[in-house]
């Protein structure tokens, strides 16, 4: 699943291969325009996907954790162009996934019991750090690059309803949310758009992973405890918004 994140990231740096040949047909005059600046600081609003374990429909391998489509919010995405094409990156993201509470339900129940689960979301809250490059234009500008990311899991709250299917006697079993905290990576592809002198039209495509332990769900007859198992919280980002494009300048 990590391989279709890359080829996903791929296909969106082809796409602006017509776009940078534009870019070259601009001149050196073009690019020092008014249109030119070197740093910007926007926000961003798209869909979260998850990838491999996070979004299995079941555990028969281990370490599912039946995530759904979700969100991610950038409330703080930053960049700096430095020399011609190094670029460094600054972005505090909240990435929202919920549980599949019906593909969990089935997966619980057996021949002797029924399971219906309800649960809350998967949430991380991560600051992102990158470098790469960027390719800047009169018109838009494309930056590739890659994160370190430091941040906080929020891992659901569960509450399954078990029944026994003879008897009919039922049972509430509930498992508290849990969060740790700890280090990610991260791969970041965004085109800017340039709509006025000041104002882009962002989109990012972005792989994130962040490995966690958790106390994974199991049943075993009419007995239900929590092992030790590790998930990655893996997502595929598509976001869109806004950024303000201005000039950092140092003198020596």
């Amino acid at each position: 699943m990590r391989i279709k994140a890359f080829i996903y990231l791929l296909a969106l740096s082809t796409l602006s291969i017509p776009l940078f040949s534009q870019i070259e047909d601009t001149t050196a005059a073009d690019l020092k325009d008014k249109f030119d600046k070197n740093a910007f600081i926007g926000i961003n609003y798209g869909w979260s996907m998850p990838m491999g374990s996070f979004s299995e429909p079941t555990n028969e391998d281990g370490g599912s954790a039946f995530a759904k489509n979700g969100n991610k919010f950038a409330l703080i995405d930053f960049g700096y162009r430095f020399k011609k094409s190094f670029f460094v990156g600054l972005s505090y993201i909240n990435l929202n996934n919920s549980v599949n509470e019906e593909e969990l339900s089935r997966n619980l129940s057996n021949d002797e019991f029924l399971f219906t689960a309800t649960a809350s979301d998967y949430e991380l809250r991560a600051l992102m750090v990158g470098v790469g490059f960027t390719k800047s234009s009169r018109t838009a500008d494309f930056d590739l690059r890659f994160n370190l990311g430091y941040g906080t899991t929020y891992l659901p709250s569960f509450n399954i309803l078990q029944k026994d299917r003879i008897s009919g006697e039922e049972e509430e079993l509930l498992f508290q949310a849990e969060k740790e905290s700890g280090i990610g990576i991260g791969l970041n592809a965004g085109l800017r758009i340039h709509l006025n002198e000041y104002l882009d039209f962002t989109s990012n495509l972005s792989y994130i992973i962040f490995q966690k332990s958790f106390d994974e769900i199991e049943t075993n007859s009419a007995t239900n405890e929590a092992s030790s198992a590790s998930i990655n919280y893996e997502v595929v980002s598509i976001t869109f918004g806004l950024a303000y494009r201005f000039n950092i300048l140092f003198h020596e």
